[in-house]
């Protein structure tokens, strides 16, 4: 047995992984919370910390699939921080459909958080994959119906055109998540 996986069950990039899910978790927390100075503090720290970390993985074991995770929480990181600034600078009311995407991709991200350090067989980690992969299809059928009935109203066209710009934003999230998902079901360390 390997003493080093014994006290240290995952890798130190899975554990930088695990951090930057955990702040991009905080996002989703602040974003109902109208918090745009703290998501922006949050964004720039998850931006620098990735840099730093993807300058490290330059001949590293796993490199192109850690890239891959760290471009998603890049992706998500700026996407949240544009749905809250476009929320707070239009003054819009945060609808109980934005709510619901929000929390289905905190959701997401929980599970991401505990699928990176899993050191479980691989049946175990197809049970967060399925999980995964059924609340991105949830919350892409969820924004998909939000955007034909948005632009189906005819009342409040430009506050529509505007949700309907934050529900394209959320759909990207959910896509870089899975592109993240994907990212780490590759790792073999």
């Amino acid at each position: 047995m390997n003493i080093k996986k014994l006290f240290f069950p995952y890798s130190k990039n899975k554990k930088n992984i695990k951090i930057f899910l955990l702040l991009l978790i905080k996002i989703t927390e602040k974003i109902p919370e109208n918090k745009t100075d703290e998501i922006k503090v949050l964004v720039l720290k998850i931006n620098k910390n990735i840099d730093s970390f993807n300058q490290n993985l330059s001949s590293q074991k796993n490199a192109a699939h850690y890239i891959q995770i760290t471009k998603g929480i890049k992706d998500i990181s700026s996407l949240l921080e544009n749905i809250s600034f476009e929320i707070s600078f239009h003054k819009m009311a945060y609808n109980k459909l934005l709510k619901t995407l929000v929390i289905d991709l905190e959701r997401i991200l929980i599970l991401l958080s505990k699928l990176i350090v899993s050191n479980k067989a691989t049946v175990e980690k197809s049970g967060f994959n399925i999980e995964i992969k059924q609340f991105f299809a949830q919350a892409l059928k969820e924004t998909k119906l939000a955007k034909t009935y948005i632009s189906n109203e005819t009342d409040n066209f430009i506050e529509n055109l505007k949700f309907s710009s934050i529900y394209d934003r959320m759909e990207s999230c959910f896509i870089a998540a899975d592109d993240i998902n994907d990212g780490i079901s590759s790792l073999s360390d």
